[in-house]
């Protein structure tokens, strides 16, 4: 499992994602109580990271490689060093605690709180 951490800890949020889309709109607690369990699938996700970490190696750990597209020569090259570990630990722990506290503040949802807005606007 140690192979493949780092990309299980950046794509568990877009497997919550994924799942969010199919939970109908009417079902408002649904959609927080899985938003909340997704979020929080993430920061447990990324606790071994902190226990794996080896603080007297320098350089990037947890690195994997893999050849995306190779006609443009393209590949998939992931690793982190120490800032780094700190970053993604304080990002998966913000993330959920920023959606469990918005559990009572968002009541209603609009255009221009959806996650794609910016790209989804009319002039």
């Amino acid at each position: 499992m140690d192979q493949h951490l780092l990309s299980i800890v950046l794509f568990t949020p877009l497997a919550g994602l994924a799942v969010l889309l199919f939970i109908p709109s009417e079902s408002k607690r649904l959609l927080r109580i899985w938003a909340n369990l997704a979020a929080l699938a993430g920061f447990l996700v990324s606790l071994p990271l902190v226990s794996r970490f080896r603080v007297d190696v320098s350089g990037f750990q947890f690195e994997e490689r893999a050849s995306w597209i190779p006609t443009l020569g393209a590949n998939y090259h992931i690793g982190i060093d120490g800032i780094s570990l700190l970053l993604v630990m304080l990002t998966t722990l913000v993330g959920f605690l920023a959606i469990l506290s918005s559990w009572n503040a968002v009541t209603t949802a609009s255009r221009d709180t959806t996650p794609c807005s910016c790209c989804c606007r009319r002039a």
